[in-house]
């Protein structure tokens, strides 16, 4: 079992790596397609990450991790921790706020139980997105009371990665206090 959690996070980094060399391209070929601006005509802030959660009629909960103020936002890759001892982990999947399966990859591990690893990126050379995008979406079963401090994610240096269209890292706050990719 643990081979196969170590291939899925082999996986996973691979599929970033790849993903990150597609989502970028010369300011002139996006110009050509009719792509969007170039990135310093772009309106850059900060962009937060915020967690909710939705209660479920069958006793389960949605675990969901949102983008706050994007622009071009084009992939992110990080980590969600939650007690495993507290929760029956069930599915976990992209929220779709980068695109459908036709236009985006999603790929999760859990290599260690209470920790799940996630990528998310657009597939093709274009413009991010800009909004607030849903970017993850984890259904658990609470083994008893839920509260949604009890997920949260791992803010440790370099653990996040965000980037726009033009493959450049963005700055990011976690439920409004500062990380930042670092």
């Amino acid at each position: 079992m643990r081979v196969i959690h170590v291939l899925a996070a082999a996986v996973l980094a691979v599929v970033l790596f790849v993903a990150c060399g597609g989502g970028g391209g010369s300011q002139e070929a996006g110009t050509r397609l009719g792509q969007p601006q170039p990135a310093e005509e772009l309106s850059r802030g900060t962009l937060n990450l915020a967690m909710d959660s939705r209660a479920g009629s069958d006793g389960t909960t949605r675990v969901l991790l949102k983008a706050e103020q994007a622009s071009d936002l084009y992939q992110i890759a990080g980590t969600l921790q939650y007690d495993p001892g507290l929760y029956e982990l069930l599915l976990v999947e992209a929220g779709g706020g980068l695109g459908s399966p036709e236009e985006a990859y999603f790929l999760d591990g859990e290599g260690t139980p209470g920790r799940i690893d996630f990528a998310y990126t657009r597939r093709y050379f274009g413009a991010g997105i800009s909004g607030e995008p849903l970017l993850l979406s984890v259904k658990v079963r609470p083994l008893g009371n839920f509260s949604l401090s009890d997920f949260s994610l791992d803010t440790s240096a370099g653990s996040y990665r965000l980037r726009d269209s033009h493959k450049q890292d963005m700055e990011f706050t976690v439920e409004g206090r500062e990380v930042g990719n670092e």
